[in-house]
């Protein structure tokens, strides 16, 4: 599951034409997907949880949106756990990954390489 906040969050490649060849057309990325969304569109199927995953933040805006998704309340929409980004080359990698490690709903991370 991706959320999209534009107004909050920058997120690389959903500008028109900015996307990599291979992930074809993405332009309805572009708009806004959040919790309430979310609840709508899975109304009555009986969901139990899920998880979001990163979804192509700048990598500038990686913390603050693990931050959002866990404040988020559980009744409107707030994932199960989270898939986070994270630059594997980084300088400060060890940092980085002690910060994830030490958020309660981080249990992976993710670069996308291509």
């Amino acid at each position: 599951m991706h959320f999209y906040d534009h107004r909050r969050f920058r997120y690389s490649g959903t500008e028109p034409g900015s996307s990599p060849a291979f992930m074809g057309d993405i332009s309805q990325l572009a708009a806004d997907y959040l919790p309430l969304d979310y609840k709508a569109d899975f109304a009555g199927l009986g969901t139990i949880g899920f998880v979001h995953v990163e979804a192509g933040v700048d990598l500038a805006d990686a913390r603050a949106e693990t931050l959002w998704l866990q404040s988020l309340d559980k009744a409107a929409g707030r994932p199960d756990a989270i898939v986070a980004k994270i630059d594997l080359m980084a300088d400060n990698l060890r940092e980085e990954l002690s910060w994830l490690q030490r958020q309660s709903m981080v249990k992976a991370v993710r670069q996308i390489v291509s």
